[in-house]
């Protein structure tokens, strides 16, 4: 595994353990305390996890999974720019879809039909 790939399994672990002391019912500062993080950074992805919980969330960076991780119910959407990275850097949303017709997650949805820029 290379050095990138290593942090960004690193940082997702994180992600998820920070997450998961939301769910759990922890502030921000306490998981600031827990996690070594700073507090601002805590109230940052404690923000992220109420807007993911209401469904209205862009992933962070390191949040997407990989093309091996997309299951049938995860939204598709691709989270790169115009440069395509190389297969195993890709990351795609991944948050649950509400309809199994679709390929993206509510909010990708509505992007994926917006009306083109002029």
């Amino acid at each position: 595994m290379n050095k990138m790939a290593s942090s960004r399994s690193s940082d997702r672990k994180q992600l998820e353990r920070v997450l998961s002391f939301f769910e759990r019912g922890n502030n921000p500062h306490k998981v600031a305390e827990i996690e070594d993080i700073g507090v601002a950074r805590a109230e940052s992805l404690f923000r992220h996890w109420l807007r993911k919980r209401e469904g209205c969330w862009e992933p962070l960076d390191g949040e997407g999974v990989v093309f091996e991780e997309l299951r049938a119910e995860t939204c598709r959407w691709p989270l790169w720019g115009d440069e395509l990275p190389p297969p195993k850097e890709r990351l795609y949303c991944g948050a649950e879809k509400n309809d199994y017709t679709s390929p993206y997650c509510p909010r990708h949805m509505v992007v994926a039909h917006m009306p083109p820029r002029s």
